[in-house]
């Protein structure tokens, strides 16, 4: 009788296992990034998608006011509900045209939730302040942290409207410090004017008034956080028009320092995604010891690279911008949604940000 052997398995062995560990990790550091950005492609596409919604509802306010919503409601005239005199500056209404556009963003529930003719942060205004509407927000925006301070409720939004190139929120027409000035322009308005762009304080936009075609002008852009900043840093909203200081709100974040933003509105001043300022340096240059008095004052100052001011153009606090790499998203006044490079040239991104300023632009240009 011939007896038989036992088989023997054979296993592997470790260099094998290794080699093989090394071959799956080769493949996912290939596929990440593969994946990422089909994550951001997705991203970008809902945030595009979320611009032509704006676009359409503020053509269909258009259809049913006659003219497109207003900028932002600056100070009262007077606010006989607070005792306030007229044009007092430091408690504006401050709703925006995205308050405005609720009723056609489908957000009819929210808007009734506004009491449109209160200040901004009257209590009247919480629950309607506090409303989040998922069109407002960027999926690639970072998510913030809720203010805790009780100052008053804001939801989180990653858009603004083109101010053109007259910034009213800085500046005024008003030749003395005391508002209204009755020998300055627009007295009757606090000395807030139109302005060059789509939306200005007050004052609401017609068709007609759109000479440099409704397809060359800028009418909404992306307004997101910047890369890394911390969540409880409170400049992410858009309904509401200010000019906010720092530092944050939450309090103890040395990150941000002399931080100085715009919200809701947004001049085409500063050139897209331009990074932050953690110093203060720009709003002390640019505005509080700068020669610019008057709305078109910074836009022009600035336009000259010899200029000491053409550092301007570099403000990330004034500017739109995104989490998108490359560049920002753009509703035009025509509807249509372009996404503009970072590195556009400044005077065809500033020539797109006025309504009626006689430029020739191609689309080749941006």
């Amino acid at each position: 009788m011939i007896a038989r052997r036992s088989g023997l398995s054979r296993g592997f062995t470790l260099i094998e296992l290794l080699v093989v560990i090394a071959i799956i990790a080769v493949l996912i550091a290939l596929l990440l990034p593969a994946v990422q950005a089909a994550r951001e492609a997705a991203r970008r596409a809902q945030c595009t998608n979320n611009l032509k919604q704006m676009g359409l509802a503020a053509h269909n306010y258009n259809s049913a006011n006659g003219a497109f919503p207003i900028g932002w409601m600056g100070p009262a005239l007077p606010n006989t509900y607070l005792g306030l005199p007229a044009c007092y500056r430091s408690n504006p209404i401050g709703h925006t045209a995205f308050v405005y556009m609720l009723p056609y963003m489908e957000g009819g529930a929210a808007y009734n939730a506004w009491n449109i003719i209160r200040v901004y942060n009257s209590y009247a205004n919480n629950t309607g302040s506090f409303t989040k509407l998922n069109s407002y927000v960027c999926p690639s925006d970072t998510p913030n942290v809720p203010d805790p301070s009780g100052d008053f409720p804001v939801a989180q939004a990653s858009y603004a409207a083109s101010e053109g190139l007259q910034e009213q929120l800085l500046y005024n027409w008003a030749t003395v410090a005391t508002v209204p000035d009755p020998k300055g322009q627009y007295a009757n308005s606090c000395n807030l004017g139109p302005g060059d762009g789509m939306f200005g304080p007050y004052y609401a936009q017609r068709e007609a008034s759109v000479t440099d075609g409704l397809s060359n002008t800028l009418l909404f852009g992306e307004n997101s956080r910047f890369i890394n900043e911390p969540g409880g840093s409170n400049f992410y909203f858009n309904y509401v028009a200010g000019f906010w200081s720092g530092p944050p709100w939450t309090g103890g974040s040395t990150y941000w320092t002399n931080d100085y933003r715009i919200t809701g509105v947004v001049p085409s001043i500063a050139l897209p995604n331009s990074p932050p300022d953690l110093t203060g340096n720009m709003i002390n240059n640019c505005v509080f010891n700068s020669p610019a008095s008057f709305p078109p004052d910074l836009a022009n100052l600035s336009s000259n690279p010899n200029s000491p001011l053409f550092a301007c153009t570099k403000w990330g606090q004034i500017s739109f911008r995104s989490l998108h790499p490359g560049g920002v998203n753009f509703a035009f006044a025509d509807g249509s949604v372009h996404f503009i490079k970072s590195t556009i040239n400044l005077i065809t991104y500033r020539a797109l940000a006025t309504r009626a300023g006689n430029e020739v632009i191609s689309s080749d240009q941006y």
